[in-house]
C-alpha cells in the first residue's frame, strides 16, 4: 500500500484563494502564480472539477485578477465544467472560517480539495490546516502558491506537509 494519496477527479474540488488585484502587486513572483493558477483552473474545468474562488475583504484588496477571471469563464471548446462564478467573500484568514465557503464546499459533496492562491503562509496555510481538520484530503498546487516574501513560503509548505493525515485504505 502506497503512503501517497491520489486525486480522483470525481471526488475533487479546486479552491482558489484570494488572487486579487491589490494583493498580487505585493506578491513574490505573482506573474508565475497567476499563469500557473490559470492553467490549473482550465485543466480542472476541462475535467469537470468544480471550482470555488474566495476574495479576502474585496473592498480593500480588489477583485480577482483578470487572467483568473478569464480562465474561469472562457470558452474551452464545449467544456461544461461547473464553475462557481459568484466569488465567496471572506473576512477571516481561513476560508473555513466563513459559513458561505463551508456551505458551498459541502454542497459539492467532495472529499478532496486541490488548493492554490495567496498568501501561502497565512490564508492558504490556515485554510489547508482547517480543511484537513474537517477530514478533507488536501492537495496544495505548490507552483500556484506564493506570499509577499519568498522566505515565508518554505515554512508554510513544511507545516502544511507535516500535518498531512494518513491516507485511508481506499
Amino acid at each position: 500500500m502506497s503512503s501517497f494519496s491520489r486525486i480522483r477527479k470525481e471526488d475533487a474540488v479546486l479552491v482558489v484563494i484570494d488572487i486579487q488585484t491589490r494583493m498580487m502587486s505585493a506578491i513574490y513572483d505573482a506573474e508565475r502564480v497567476i499563469a500557473e493558477s490559470a492553467k490549473l483552473i482550465r485543466g480542472c474545468r476541462i475535467m469537470d472539477v468544480p471550482i470555488l474562488v474566495t476574495q479576502q475583504y474585496t473592498k480593500g484588496l480588489g477583485e480577482t485578477v483578470e487572467p483568473i477571471l478569464t480562465a474561469l469563464t472562457e470558452d474551452l471548446g464545449g467544456s461544461t465544467a461547473a464553475t462557481e462564478h459568484r466569488y465567496i467573500e471572506k473576512l477571516r484568514f481561513s476560508a473555513m472560517g466563513d459559513q458561505a465557503f463551508v456551505s458551498a464546499l459541502k454542497n459539492h459533496k467532495k472529499k478532496s480539495v486541490i488548493i492554490c492562491g495567496v498568501e501561502g503562509h497565512v490564508c492558504l496555510r490556515q485554510s489547508v490546516l482547517d480543511l484537513m481538520s474537517y477530514g478533507y484530503k488536501v492537495f496544495v498546487a505548490c507552483d500556484c502558491v506564493s506570499s509577499r516574501k519568498e522566505r515565508d513560503l518554505k515554512p508554510a509548505f513544511v507545516e502544511m506537509s507535516s500535518c498531512r493525515r494518513r491516507p485511508s485504505n481506499e
